[in-house]
């Protein structure tokens, strides 16, 4: 069984290479290489022991998308990735003078169907893992000089409909050990799924998040 290493919170990372007989500290370091210096594989890991390297590389997968298609228009430059099942999500990059602002997918298609979006008319085909989520943001950070200031959820799919993924995946990004991105600096859309809106309120996890009715309402980050 192969383990998607970007699926894993940096608590779930310890436990998961403490499990495989390694010491707890490694997590932090093989975190620091993923995040902070964007290693696709272990070669680069420099301040890792062979036994671990060799594990990383047989049991766990540092890429979980591919670039199928890149587009550009004035400020504006979509990315066309493919998963590792075959299917395609789309992102986003937006660039205005200080403001670099990616618009991420959290679903393969989308069952909601709202008029105004062309994605629900794919219907829904698969949720995406954390991981996918983030290698959505590494690929743009890492073939884009401009540094990146917001992450909007506002891609192919409802983000609230993948509730724990998409949290998860905000979570790491927001973490100081990964890639530090403010709280206040990632909005979360909803097409207004109520069970989920009230769990967001109840967790009180800080990220911004907007409803979408059938009027459109967007409240930005700051």
């Amino acid at each position: 069984m192969n383990f998607i290493l970007k699926d894993y919170s940096l608590d779930e990372l310890e436990n998961f290479i403490v499990e495989h007989g390694f010491p707890k500290y490694r997590a932090e370091q093989i975190y620091v290489w993923i995040y902070k210096q964007g290693a696709t594989n272990s070669t680069v890991m420099r301040n890792l022991p062979n036994d671990l390297k060799l594990f990383l590389d047989k049991q766990c997968i540092f890429k979980t998308l591919s670039l199928s298609k890149k587009s550009e228009s004035n400020d504006t430059i979509k990315f066309l990735f493919k998963t590792r099942t075959g299917q395609y999500i789309e992102s986003v990059s937006m660039i205005e003078n200080n403001r670099h602002t990616l618009c991420l997918s959290s679903q393969v298609g989308c069952n909601v169907d709202c008029d105004f979006c062309a994605t629900g008319k794919m219907g829904f085909k698969q949720n995406l893992s954390a991981g996918e989520i983030i290698d959505q943001l590494l690929f743009i950070k890492h073939n884009i000089d401009i540094p990146i200031t917001n992450i909007v959820f506002m891609g192919m799919g409802e983000p609230f409909l993948n509730y724990n993924n998409v949290i998860k995946a905000a979570d790491i990004m927001n973490n100081e050990k990964a890639l530090n991105i403010g709280a206040r600096r990632i909005t979360i859309s909803t097409a207004g799924v109520l069970s989920k809106i009230n769990k967001f309120i109840t967790d009180s996890l800080g990220y911004v998040h907007f409803v979408i009715p059938s009027f459109i309402v967007i409240l930005f980050s700051e």
